[in-house]
């Protein structure tokens, strides 16, 4: 596949991700008749459930590729071989949670909060109190395979330097978690492009590649502020202007999103990092239930 192909597929898939569920309440309301309340944990299940078995086909079709490669991967390896890593990258991903956890406790208690526990955190596991074993299904199976094919497979497609992509893919993935800006998500994204085709540029020395890059993300920054001129386009502000807690709560995702990009890097196996988040989130939905 071109190149400019990937890059719309990921984009599609981006707004996929970010919007299907629009048009999804609009019809349980407009077409069954529906009344949705916001509060009501039963009605935040059905669309949930709805959204992630949608998008999952979405996904699944446009990087089918993806899919088929990593495959024959697991196939060239061997299954019994692809288990053990996969369940020791696993584990390994729970040590990782670990340290970015008592980093967050260090910050919690240096910054006098309360609470570090984010409001996504929260709202699955009342969730899960609800509907146990469809949010199982959701979370352990569902989630892992959309977010894996998005930002791990997607990302991948349209920033290809290594370390950019694992920032990006780490920042893009944590920050969801606890903001819905998809122009903070766009900025971030845009920064990756840039440096992506600075560094990447042979031609270019290093020391030249460093300053270049530097510069244009203070462009980009300033860009945003300029066409915004508030705290809604800025990536800096608009961090600073979510909740601390939020923030804070968001490392341990940031972290693990930056830990499945560079297990994605080791040979660009989807499956891979799929069963990974898939088997942390299972056993984190084990722990809380």
């Amino acid at each position: 596949m071109k190149d400019s192909l990937k890059i719309i597929r990921f984009f599609f898939s981006f707004c996929c991700f970010m919007f299907i569920s629009i048009p999804i309440v609009l019809f349980l309301r407009e077409i069954l008749g529906m009344t949705l309340n916001g509060s009501d944990y039963n009605d935040l299940i059905l669309v949930d459930t709805i959204h992630s078995v949608i998008l999952v086909i979405i996904v699944f079709i446009l990087y089918f590729d993806k899919i088929k490669d990593a495959t024959k991967k697991i196939k060239t390896m061997g299954g019994e071989n692809f288990i053990k890593k996969v369940i020791i990258s696993g584990l390994m991903l729970f040590v990782v949670k670990i340290g970015a956890g008592i980093v967050i406790s260090i910050l919690t208690v240096l910054l006098g909060l309360d609470s570090t526990s984010v409001e996504n955190q929260e709202l699955v596991e009342k969730m899960l109190v609800s509907a146990p074993l469809v949010m199982m299904i959701s979370v352990s199976i569902l989630a892992p395979i959309t977010e894996e094919l998005i930002f791990r497979a997607g990302i991948s497609d349209v920033v290809k330097n290594k370390r950019v992509f694992i920032a990006v893919s780490g920042l893009i993935f944590g920050l969801m978690h606890v903001t819905g800006s998809v122009v903070l998500f766009m900025e971030i994204l845009l920064i990756g492009i840039v440096l992506n085709r600075i560094l990447s540029d042979e031609k270019i020395k290093k020391s030249t590649k460093i300053m270049l890059s530097v510069i244009a993300s203070v462009l980009i920054l300033m860009l945003f502020t300029s066409v915004y001129m508030s705290e809604f386009g800025n990536l800096i502000v608009k961090i600073k202007s979510l909740d601390l807690v939020e923030v804070i709560g968001s490392i341990v995702y940031i972290t693990m999103g930056i830990y499945l990009a560079k297990l994605y890097t080791e040979d660009e196996n989807i499956l891979y990092t799929i069963f990974v988040h898939g088997f942390n989130n299972f056993v984190s939905v084990l722990l809380i239930m």
